[in-house]
Protein backbone atom coordinates (compact mmCIF):
# COMPACT_ATOMS: atom_id res chain seq x y z
CA UNK A 1 0.00 0.00 0.00
CA UNK A 2 1.23 3.23 -0.70
CA UNK A 3 1.78 5.92 1.57
CA UNK A 4 -0.87 8.42 0.29
CA UNK A 5 -3.11 5.37 0.45
CA UNK A 6 -2.26 4.83 4.31
CA UNK A 7 -2.57 8.08 5.34
CA UNK A 8 -6.04 8.31 3.36
CA UNK A 9 -7.11 5.37 5.52
CA UNK A 10 -6.16 6.46 8.38
CA UNK A 11 -8.41 10.06 7.86
CA UNK A 12 -11.34 7.57 7.43
CA UNK A 13 -10.74 5.83 10.94
CA UNK A 14 -10.56 9.30 12.14
CA UNK A 15 -14.13 10.17 10.98
CA UNK A 16 -15.45 6.82 11.56
CA UNK A 17 -14.11 7.51 15.54
CA UNK A 18 -15.97 10.93 15.36
CA UNK A 19 -12.48 12.69 15.68
CA UNK A 20 -12.84 14.47 12.23
CA UNK A 21 -16.55 15.38 12.08
CA UNK A 22 -18.74 16.06 8.93
CA UNK A 23 -18.76 19.27 7.69
CA UNK A 24 -15.20 19.91 9.75
CA UNK A 25 -13.14 22.13 7.71
CA UNK A 26 -9.54 20.58 7.45
CA UNK A 27 -6.46 22.40 8.33
CA UNK A 28 -4.65 24.57 5.40
CA UNK A 29 -2.25 22.29 3.74
CA UNK A 30 1.20 23.49 5.41
CA UNK A 31 -0.51 22.85 8.38
CA UNK A 32 -2.48 19.46 8.04
CA UNK A 33 1.31 18.15 6.14
CA UNK A 34 2.65 18.78 9.11
CA UNK A 35 0.27 16.77 11.34
CA UNK A 36 0.26 13.84 9.72
CA UNK A 37 4.20 14.29 8.95
CA UNK A 38 3.89 13.50 5.45
CA UNK A 39 5.10 16.01 2.32
CA UNK A 40 2.66 18.11 0.79
CA UNK A 41 2.32 16.30 -2.09
CA UNK A 42 2.08 12.88 -0.14
CA UNK A 43 -1.22 14.78 1.52
CA UNK A 44 -2.35 16.25 -2.40
CA UNK A 45 -1.90 12.99 -2.95
CA UNK A 46 -3.83 11.95 -0.51
CA UNK A 47 -6.71 14.58 -0.20
CA UNK A 48 -7.23 13.23 -4.47
CA UNK A 49 -7.90 9.92 -3.35
CA UNK A 50 -10.57 11.37 -0.37
CA UNK A 51 -12.33 12.99 -2.77
CA UNK A 52 -12.63 10.55 -5.32
CA UNK A 53 -14.82 8.79 -2.71
CA UNK A 54 -16.48 11.50 -2.10
CA UNK A 55 -15.67 11.94 1.68
CA UNK A 56 -14.94 15.31 1.27
CA UNK A 57 -15.16 18.47 -0.73
CA UNK A 58 -12.76 21.18 -1.76
CA UNK A 59 -13.99 24.17 -2.11
CA UNK A 60 -11.90 27.00 -4.40
CA UNK A 61 -10.91 29.63 -1.65
CA UNK A 62 -12.77 28.27 0.93
CA UNK A 63 -10.93 25.40 1.87
CA UNK A 64 -11.45 21.34 2.40
CA UNK A 65 -14.30 20.27 4.32
CA UNK A 66 -15.61 16.59 5.53
CA UNK A 67 -18.08 15.69 3.65
CA UNK A 68 -21.83 16.17 5.37
CA UNK A 69 -22.58 13.03 4.38
CA UNK A 70 -19.46 11.10 4.91
CA UNK A 71 -21.11 8.64 7.68
CA UNK A 72 -23.48 7.47 4.80
CA UNK A 73 -20.53 6.58 2.68
CA UNK A 74 -18.40 5.28 5.09
CA UNK A 75 -19.51 1.69 7.14
CA UNK A 76 -18.85 2.83 10.91
CA UNK A 77 -18.05 -1.14 11.53
CA UNK A 78 -14.45 -1.97 13.12
CA UNK A 79 -13.71 -5.42 13.15
CA UNK A 80 -11.97 -5.97 16.51
CA UNK A 81 -10.85 -9.58 18.06
CA UNK A 82 -11.51 -10.67 21.43
CA UNK A 83 -8.54 -12.70 22.40
CA UNK A 84 -8.45 -15.04 25.37
CA UNK A 85 -7.00 -18.57 26.45
CA UNK A 86 -10.27 -20.24 25.17
CA UNK A 87 -8.40 -23.73 25.04
CA UNK A 88 -11.75 -25.86 26.08
CA UNK A 89 -15.35 -25.33 25.59
CA UNK A 90 -15.53 -25.04 29.44
CA UNK A 91 -13.48 -21.76 29.22
CA UNK A 92 -15.14 -20.30 26.06
CA UNK A 93 -18.67 -20.86 27.67
CA UNK A 94 -17.37 -19.43 31.26
CA UNK A 95 -16.76 -16.27 29.15
CA UNK A 96 -20.08 -16.21 27.23
CA UNK A 97 -21.67 -16.59 30.19
CA UNK A 98 -20.05 -13.71 31.85
CA UNK A 99 -21.10 -11.77 28.76
CA UNK A 100 -24.59 -12.31 29.30
CA UNK A 101 -24.09 -11.12 33.07
CA UNK A 102 -25.23 -7.77 33.25
CA UNK A 103 -24.03 -7.71 36.94
CA UNK A 104 -20.02 -8.86 35.22
CA UNK A 105 -17.86 -6.25 37.10
CA UNK A 106 -14.58 -7.83 34.60
CA UNK A 107 -13.34 -4.83 32.93
CA UNK A 108 -12.97 -6.34 29.68
CA UNK A 109 -16.48 -8.21 29.57
CA UNK A 110 -17.50 -4.18 30.34
CA UNK A 111 -15.50 -3.14 27.60
CA UNK A 112 -16.59 -5.91 25.03
CA UNK A 113 -20.34 -5.62 26.15
CA UNK A 114 -19.83 -1.76 25.26
CA UNK A 115 -17.95 -2.70 22.03
CA UNK A 116 -20.96 -4.80 21.14
CA UNK A 117 -23.12 -2.18 21.37
CA UNK A 118 -20.89 0.76 19.34
CA UNK A 119 -21.51 -0.85 15.61
CA UNK A 120 -17.84 -2.90 16.19
CA UNK A 121 -17.87 -6.24 15.00
CA UNK A 122 -16.67 -8.22 17.59
CA UNK A 123 -15.08 -12.03 16.70
CA UNK A 124 -13.39 -14.40 19.49
CA UNK A 125 -9.86 -15.74 19.17
CA UNK A 126 -8.14 -18.29 20.69
CA UNK A 127 -4.17 -17.91 22.27
CA UNK A 128 -3.97 -21.09 22.94
CA UNK A 129 -3.74 -21.79 19.13
CA UNK A 130 -0.04 -23.71 18.19
CA UNK A 131 0.28 -22.12 14.81
CA UNK A 132 -0.78 -18.69 15.99
CA UNK A 133 -1.62 -17.41 13.06
CA UNK A 134 -2.96 -13.99 14.10
CA UNK A 135 -6.31 -12.79 12.26
CA UNK A 136 -6.11 -8.99 10.54
CA UNK A 137 -8.56 -6.81 12.57
CA UNK A 138 -8.39 -3.37 13.30
CA UNK A 139 -7.59 -3.85 17.10
CA UNK A 140 -7.50 -6.16 19.87
CA UNK A 141 -8.70 -7.10 22.99
CA UNK A 142 -7.17 -9.29 25.30
CA UNK A 143 -9.15 -10.69 28.19
CA UNK A 144 -7.15 -12.21 30.13
CA UNK A 145 -3.25 -11.34 29.43
CA UNK A 146 -1.46 -13.19 32.48
CA UNK A 147 -2.83 -16.56 30.39
CA UNK A 148 -2.27 -14.96 26.84
CA UNK A 149 1.60 -13.63 27.07
CA UNK A 150 3.38 -15.01 23.59
CA UNK A 151 0.02 -13.37 22.30
CA UNK A 152 0.61 -10.20 24.03
CA UNK A 153 4.58 -10.34 23.35
CA UNK A 154 3.60 -11.03 19.06
CA UNK A 155 1.08 -8.11 19.09
CA UNK A 156 3.94 -5.69 20.78
CA UNK A 157 6.38 -6.97 18.25
CA UNK A 158 3.57 -6.29 15.17
CA UNK A 159 2.78 -2.88 16.85
CA UNK A 160 -0.71 -4.10 16.56
CA UNK A 161 -3.74 -1.77 18.04
CA UNK A 162 -4.51 -3.98 21.21
CA UNK A 163 -5.45 -3.66 24.82
CA UNK A 164 -4.80 -5.67 27.78
CA UNK A 165 -6.88 -5.52 31.12
CA UNK A 166 -5.74 -5.99 35.04
CA UNK A 167 -2.32 -7.51 34.32
CA UNK A 168 0.18 -5.38 32.14
CA UNK A 169 2.42 -7.57 30.67
CA UNK A 170 6.64 -5.90 31.66
CA UNK A 171 7.55 -6.18 27.50
CA UNK A 172 8.14 -2.78 25.07
CA UNK A 173 4.64 -2.05 23.33
CA UNK A 174 2.61 -3.43 25.56
CA UNK A 175 -0.61 -1.46 26.35
CA UNK A 176 -2.23 -2.13 29.24
CA UNK A 177 -5.04 0.07 31.21
CA UNK A 178 -5.37 -1.32 34.78
CA UNK A 179 -6.55 0.60 38.00
CA UNK A 180 -4.29 2.22 40.09
CA UNK A 181 -3.90 -0.83 42.91
CA UNK A 182 -0.32 0.15 44.03
CA UNK A 183 -2.03 3.84 44.74
CA UNK A 184 -5.23 2.37 47.09
CA UNK A 185 -3.17 0.07 48.75
CA UNK A 186 -1.14 2.61 49.56
CA UNK A 187 -3.76 4.79 50.50
CA UNK A 188 -5.49 2.16 52.88
CA UNK A 189 -2.18 1.58 54.58
CA UNK A 190 -1.21 4.67 55.47
CA UNK A 191 -4.93 6.12 56.72
CA UNK A 192 -4.00 2.71 59.37
CA UNK A 193 -0.37 4.46 60.05
CA UNK A 194 -2.19 7.87 61.02
CA UNK A 195 -4.77 6.40 62.93
CA UNK A 196 -1.83 5.18 65.03
CA UNK A 197 -0.94 1.41 63.94
CA UNK A 198 1.99 -0.22 63.34
CA UNK A 199 1.70 -4.40 63.00
CA UNK A 200 -0.64 -3.95 59.70
CA UNK A 201 -1.11 -6.97 58.21
CA UNK A 202 -1.30 -7.00 54.12
CA UNK A 203 -4.21 -10.31 53.30
CA UNK A 204 -3.22 -10.62 49.73
CA UNK A 205 -3.36 -13.32 46.94
CA UNK A 206 -1.39 -14.75 44.36
CA UNK A 207 1.53 -13.11 43.01
CA UNK A 208 2.20 -14.80 39.81
CA UNK A 209 5.63 -14.83 38.07
CA UNK A 210 7.85 -11.29 38.31
CA UNK A 211 7.24 -10.52 34.73
CA UNK A 212 3.09 -9.83 35.26
CA UNK A 213 2.04 -6.66 36.98
CA UNK A 214 -0.77 -8.29 38.75
CA UNK A 215 -3.27 -6.61 40.69
CA UNK A 216 -1.83 -8.26 44.05
CA UNK A 217 1.70 -7.88 43.31
CA UNK A 218 0.50 -3.67 42.61
CA UNK A 219 -1.66 -3.65 46.02
CA UNK A 220 1.76 -5.24 47.93
CA UNK A 221 4.24 -2.89 46.41
CA UNK A 222 1.42 0.12 47.63
CA UNK A 223 1.84 -1.13 51.15
CA UNK A 224 4.93 -1.53 51.15
CA UNK A 225 5.31 2.43 50.14
CA UNK A 226 3.23 3.26 52.67
CA UNK A 227 5.67 1.82 55.07
CA UNK A 228 8.84 3.15 54.08
CA UNK A 229 7.87 6.79 53.32
CA UNK A 230 6.77 6.20 57.37
CA UNK A 231 10.09 5.54 57.76
CA UNK A 232 8.78 2.00 59.23
CA UNK A 233 9.75 -1.37 59.42
CA UNK A 234 8.26 -3.83 57.72
CA UNK A 235 7.27 -7.19 58.80
CA UNK A 236 7.44 -9.68 55.96
CA UNK A 237 6.02 -12.31 58.33
CA UNK A 238 2.57 -10.97 58.60
CA UNK A 239 2.71 -9.96 54.95
CA UNK A 240 0.06 -13.03 53.69
CA UNK A 241 0.85 -13.49 49.73
CA UNK A 242 1.08 -17.09 48.24
CA UNK A 243 4.51 -17.00 46.69
CA UNK A 244 4.27 -20.83 45.70
CA UNK A 245 1.34 -21.54 43.74
CA UNK A 246 1.60 -21.00 39.87
CA UNK A 247 -1.96 -21.19 38.64
CA UNK A 248 -5.80 -20.46 40.11
CA UNK A 249 -6.55 -23.84 40.99
CA UNK A 250 -3.88 -24.40 43.39
CA UNK A 251 -4.56 -21.38 44.67
CA UNK A 252 -7.24 -20.80 47.59
CA UNK A 253 -8.15 -17.66 49.39
CA UNK A 254 -9.48 -19.78 52.22
CA UNK A 255 -6.13 -21.44 52.95
CA UNK A 256 -4.31 -18.04 52.96
CA UNK A 257 -6.70 -16.71 55.36
CA UNK A 258 -6.92 -19.56 57.73
CA UNK A 259 -2.94 -18.82 58.39
CA UNK A 260 -3.66 -15.62 58.63
CA UNK A 261 -6.12 -15.80 61.63
CA UNK A 262 -3.80 -17.99 62.97
CA UNK A 263 -1.63 -15.22 63.47
CA UNK A 264 -3.86 -12.45 64.48
CA UNK A 265 -1.76 -12.02 67.68
CA UNK A 266 0.98 -10.09 66.25
CA UNK A 267 -1.03 -7.30 64.53
CA UNK A 268 -3.38 -4.63 65.49
CA UNK A 269 -5.03 -4.47 62.04
CA UNK A 270 -5.02 -5.76 58.55
CA UNK A 271 -5.25 -4.33 55.25
CA UNK A 272 -7.06 -6.74 52.53
CA UNK A 273 -6.26 -7.03 49.25
CA UNK A 274 -9.67 -8.27 48.08
CA UNK A 275 -13.18 -8.12 48.69
CA UNK A 276 -13.04 -11.63 49.63
CA UNK A 277 -10.77 -12.06 51.82
CA UNK A 278 -12.93 -8.94 53.57
CA UNK A 279 -15.88 -10.82 53.53
CA UNK A 280 -14.32 -13.71 55.40
CA UNK A 281 -12.77 -11.26 57.91
CA UNK A 282 -16.12 -9.59 58.62
CA UNK A 283 -17.63 -13.28 59.49
CA UNK A 284 -14.76 -14.50 61.76
CA UNK A 285 -15.25 -15.16 65.66
CA UNK A 286 -14.76 -12.17 67.77
CA UNK A 287 -11.69 -13.42 69.18
CA UNK A 288 -10.20 -12.91 65.61
CA UNK A 289 -11.57 -9.50 64.57
CA UNK A 290 -8.93 -6.81 63.15
CA UNK A 291 -9.42 -3.42 62.33
CA UNK A 292 -9.20 -3.71 58.57
CA UNK A 293 -9.51 -1.48 55.30
CA UNK A 294 -10.25 -3.26 51.86
CA UNK A 295 -8.71 -2.13 49.08
CA UNK A 296 -10.91 -3.17 46.39
CA UNK A 297 -14.56 -4.11 47.69
CA UNK A 298 -16.19 -5.04 44.72
CA UNK A 299 -15.89 -8.88 43.32
CA UNK A 300 -17.59 -10.61 40.13
CA UNK A 301 -17.75 -13.27 42.54
CA UNK A 302 -20.41 -11.90 44.74
CA UNK A 303 -24.04 -12.40 44.71
CA UNK A 304 -25.94 -8.68 44.77
CA UNK A 305 -26.84 -8.63 48.79
CA UNK A 306 -23.35 -10.33 49.08
CA UNK A 307 -21.75 -7.24 47.34
CA UNK A 308 -24.66 -4.22 48.73
CA UNK A 309 -23.02 -5.65 52.21
CA UNK A 310 -19.51 -5.03 50.68
CA UNK A 311 -20.43 -1.51 49.69
CA UNK A 312 -20.81 -1.00 53.59
CA UNK A 313 -17.26 -1.83 54.21
CA UNK A 314 -14.27 0.75 54.55
CA UNK A 315 -11.88 0.82 51.70
CA UNK A 316 -11.61 1.59 48.21
CA UNK A 317 -13.20 0.15 45.15
CA UNK A 318 -11.99 -0.18 42.03
CA UNK A 319 -14.12 1.39 39.03
CA UNK A 320 -14.47 -0.88 36.58
CA UNK A 321 -17.11 0.67 34.49
CA UNK A 322 -14.46 3.92 33.92
CA UNK A 323 -11.40 1.55 33.63
CA UNK A 324 -13.69 -0.17 30.47
CA UNK A 325 -14.45 3.18 29.17
CA UNK A 326 -10.70 4.11 29.40
CA UNK A 327 -9.39 0.76 27.50
CA UNK A 328 -11.52 1.22 24.60
CA UNK A 329 -10.46 4.67 24.34
CA UNK A 330 -7.23 4.10 24.40
CA UNK A 331 -7.82 1.01 21.71
CA UNK A 332 -9.66 3.71 19.34
CA UNK A 333 -7.04 6.06 20.04
CA UNK A 334 -4.15 3.51 18.81
CA UNK A 335 -6.52 2.45 15.62
CA UNK A 336 -6.59 6.05 14.62
CA UNK A 337 -2.84 6.79 15.36
CA UNK A 338 -0.50 5.09 13.89
CA UNK A 339 2.12 7.08 16.15
CA UNK A 340 0.50 6.61 19.62
CA UNK A 341 3.17 5.42 22.11
CA UNK A 342 1.58 1.88 24.22
CA UNK A 343 1.96 2.34 27.89
CA UNK A 344 0.29 1.29 30.97
CA UNK A 345 -2.32 3.86 31.57
CA UNK A 346 -3.67 3.75 35.29
CA UNK A 347 -7.21 5.06 36.47
CA UNK A 348 -7.91 6.29 40.31
CA UNK A 349 -9.69 4.25 42.37
CA UNK A 350 -12.59 5.21 44.27
CA UNK A 351 -12.44 5.78 48.36
CA UNK A 352 -14.70 5.63 51.48
CA UNK A 353 -13.01 5.37 55.04
CA UNK A 354 -16.14 7.07 56.98
CA UNK A 355 -18.29 3.91 58.10
CA UNK A 356 -13.91 2.72 59.94
CA UNK A 357 -13.97 6.43 61.36
CA UNK A 358 -11.50 7.45 59.29
CA UNK A 359 -11.65 10.74 56.86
Amino acid sequence: MTLYSKIAERIKKQIKLGILKPGEMLPNEIEFAERLSVTRNTLRRTLQVLEKENLITRRKKAGTYIAENVLDILKSDFNIVVAADFRTMENQSLFLNRLDDDRSSMEASIAVHKLLGDNTVVRMFSTSSENMNIPEADGYLIIDSMRSVSFVKILADRKLPHICFETHIQYPGVNTVMGDDEGAAYICTKKLIEEGHRKIAFVGGLLKEPELNTGIRRRTEGYKRAFSEAGLNIDETIIFNDFRMTNYESFKTEDMTSVFLRNTDKMSSAVCAIAETAFMLKNVPQEYKLPFLCVDRSSHNFSQEEQELMNSFPGCIKPREKIAEEGIKRLFEWIANPDFRPQCFKVDFENNFQSAGIK
